[in-house]
């Protein structure tokens, strides 16, 4: 089977030197498995999720509050842009208050990655805390000349809510992803060990189909 799987180029032909599909087939389940993002949901706040005319073109639209509450998610104080300058997909939540912009989930999480896009000339600061309204991690992001953008992930129990807060219109978030709190989502070293496993069985199918053969 050529072609690629998941973000994986394809491995050369095994099957003549390991002898037949099976092994073809556990090579490509692995690859699958380690393909799976860490983490369970995406959010993009693009139109394809919710279609609030955002993908109209560059502007602002609105402040969304309940409207990703499918996805898990409630927003305060932020509003939805398409901008360019956003190189990540153009669309995201940028703080609307001087206290900042928040996102709160519906459920604790064990994970959360965001994409954040913070204006040249200006700082925002990301935080997380927990069902309690207690901090758990921040981390600040400086642009003094240029835009920056990146990613960033915090890793802990009971991430209840991610706050940003800067300039009002100069901070932002493009992208969510988490897994929810004792969310079954493989890890790729979890994929490494299926696929031990999976060389282990075959290895014994293959050693049963021998032995049968010579009786």
């Amino acid at each position: 089977m050529e072609g690629v799987v998941g973000d994986f180029a394809p491995f050369p032909n095994t099957s003549k030197s390991f002898g037949g599909n099976s092994v073809k087939f556990v090579i490509q389940l692995a690859l699958c498995l380690m393909s799976v993002s860490a983490f369970g949901a995406t959010i993009t706040f693009g139109p394809s999720e919710v279609d609030l005319g955002q993908g109209g073109g560059g502007g602002t639209y609105g402040n969304p509050t309940n409207e990703w509450s499918a996805f898990g998610i409630a927003i305060e104080d932020a509003y939805l842009y398409n901008d360019g300058r956003d190189t990540f997909d153009a669309i995201g939540l940028s703080q609307n208050e001087a206290n900042g912009a928040r996102v709160i989930f519906d459920s604790a999480l064990d994970s959360l990655s965001f994409d954040y896009w913070v204006i040249g000339g200006y700082t925002g600061r990301y935080s997380i805390w927990d069902s309690n309204g207690s901090f758990i991690d921040a981390i600040s992001v400086a642009a003094p000349n240029n835009d920056v953008l990146g990613t960033h992930t915090f890793t802990a129990p009971d991430v209840k809510r991610l706050e940003w807060v800067g300039a009002v219109g100069y901070i932002q978030v493009s992208t969510l992803r988490f897994d929810e709190g004792g969310g079954a989502v493989p890890e790729p070293g979890s994929a490494l060990l299926m696929l031990g496993g999976g060389a282990v069985l075959l290895a014994v199918r293959r050693r049963k189909a021998g032995r049968s053969k010579l009786n």
